[in-house]
C-alpha cells in the first residue's frame, strides 16, 4: 500500500505545468512552420491534450490564440527570409508552410500592410 501510494507521487511529480506545456508547444510550432499542416489540433495532438484546453493555456499564458501565434511566427520568418535571403517570394510562402502563395500574400498583407513583393523592394 505505502508503494501505491508513492508511485502515485512519482507521477504527479512528473506532470507538467501550464506554463511548461504551452513552451513545449511553442518549441514545436517554431521547429515546424514550413509544414502546411501545422495547426492547433496538430499542436495538441503532439502535446498530447486537447485543442481546446491547449488554446485555453496558450492564450492565458501568452495573451493571444495558438493560431494568432502560429500566423505571427510565420510572418516574421517570412519577413526576416524576404529581407535576408535572395528567395523569390514564392520560394518563401513554401518555406514557411503556404503551397498557395495567393493565401500567403494576402495574410502577408493583412499582417504588414503590403505585398510580400513591396516589403522586399522596400530596402
Amino acid at each position: 500500500m505505502n508503494q501505491k501510494k508513492q508511485e502515485v507521487i512519482e507521477e504527479q511529480g512528473e506532470k507538467k505545468s501550464a506554463k511548461q506545456m504551452v513552451k513545449e508547444c511553442e518549441e514545436y510550432i517554431l521547429k515546424n512552420l514550413e509544414n502546411i499542416n501545422l495547426s492547433v489540433n496538430e499542436a495538441a495532438a503532439y502535446c498530447h491534450l486537447s485543442p481546446i484546453y491547449l488554446n485555453r493555456i496558450f492564450k492565458k499564458e501568452n495573451g493571444i490564440s495558438i493560431s494568432q501565434y502560429i500566423i505571427r511566427e510565420k510572418m516574421l520568418l517570412a519577413a526576416k527570409l524576404l529581407k535576408e535571403d535572395a528567395l523569390t517570394a514564392n520560394m518563401v510562402a513554401l518555406k514557411v508552410g503556404y503551397p498557395s502563395y495567393p493565401h500567403f500574400s494576402s495574410t502577408f498583407k493583412k499582417y504588414y500592410g503590403c505585398s510580400p513583393k513591396q516589403f522586399k523592394e522596400e530596402e
